[in-house]
């Protein structure tokens, strides 16, 4: 493998069993330290010894109830703390109901938004604030910023050969159409470099 992640602290929810083993296979393969939560504690410490055994860097604590904000809340900031920091956060985890609308119950509705939005969204608000833990050789304090491939630049007020940039509507300009789409949200959280309290790092929303 390539390297490319070395340095740096990967979350992964979800991290048990299907794509979140597989990721964080992948991960730790780059470099990267994998920092995992589940619900199911078995299946979690068979993939953490699987990421050790090809010597990866990888720690995971189970059961985490990803829709308890508490929960969520407690995990990441323990894990920031451990490792100095966050650079990519993994929201893998989701537990759908499937059922034509119709037919869809109201406890199959709140079921879905707690095990689909909530749980990424309680990860994203969670994992915002914390500095990357990457620092550049030779300049310790100062985080790199980084993005998916050029790194974070602020905006231009002036776009090239399209005049200025319109600076964003505020809060009380915002049409009042009740809470944001399930898309709006996904979209606000990634993929891609998104900009938090602290500087630039990948929000990988769920999937």
């Amino acid at each position: 493998m390539s390297g490319r992640l070395e340095g740096e602290v990967a979350l992964r929810t979800g991290a048990a069993r299907g794509m979140g083993r597989a990721s964080a296979l992948r991960f730790a393969a780059e470099g990267a330290t994998v920092v995992g939560c589940d619900l199911r504690k078995e299946n979690l410490d068979a993939t953490v010894a699987e990421v050790t055994a090809t010597g990866g860097r990888r720690t995971g604590t189970a059961p985490v109830d990803l829709g308890d904000s508490g929960q969520t809340t407690a995990w990441i900031d323990a894990a920031a703390a451990e490792h100095g920091g966050i650079d990519v956060p993994f929201n893998n985890a989701s537990a759908p109901r499937f059922a034509p609308l119709t037919e869809m119950s109201d406890e199959d509705w709140h079921f879905d938004v707690r095990n689909e939005l909530d749980l990424v969204f309680f990860a994203c608000r969670a994992a915002w604030s914390w500095p990357s833990a990457r620092r550049p050789r030779g300049r310790p304090g100062r985080r790199r910023r980084r993005g998916r491939s050029r790194g974070c630049r602020a905006r231009s007020s002036r776009t090239p050969g399209r005049g200025p940039v319109p600076p964003p509507r505020s809060a009380d300009r915002m049409p009042q159409d009740g809470p944001p789409s399930a898309a709006s949200v996904a979209s606000s959280a990634g993929p891609g470099p998104q900009r938090g309290g602290a500087g630039c790092r990948d929000v990988i929303p769920s999937i």
